[in-house]
């Protein structure tokens, strides 16, 4: 699996871990709860193994964290109506310049 697919994978399972502490009610709601820790683990054990791939902590982490801004952004948008103003919009627009400048 290519670094960047990995990257992905980790900030999606990261992502969808946040929705799942939303719809978890404050990890008062069972499975909810024990998704966030499942997608969470499955997460860090990617960015685990892109840091061990000889990727740079700092590159890797933030690319990671980057792409997960902007899938809240998205997910938020389209599953909680949340606003997309043009400055929020400015900003998912600024963070994926950032990872572009980031990559190898």
């Amino acid at each position: 699996m290519s670094s960047l697919m990995m990257a992905l994978i980790a900030a999606l399972c990261f992502t969808v871990g946040g929705i799942f502490m939303k719809l978890s009610d404050g990890l008062t709601k069972l499975w909810p709860s024990v998704a966030i820790f499942v997608l969470f683990a499955v997460g860090a054990i990617l960015n685990t193994l892109l840091v061990k791939r000889g990727g740079e902590l700092g590159a890797a982490y933030t690319i990671i964290v980057g792409l997960e801004a902007v899938l809240a952004f998205v997910f938020g948008v389209i599953l909680f109506g949340e606003d997309r103003s043009w400055p929020r919009l400015l900003g998912v627009a600024l963070i994926m310049g950032g990872l572009l400048l980031l990559r190898k």
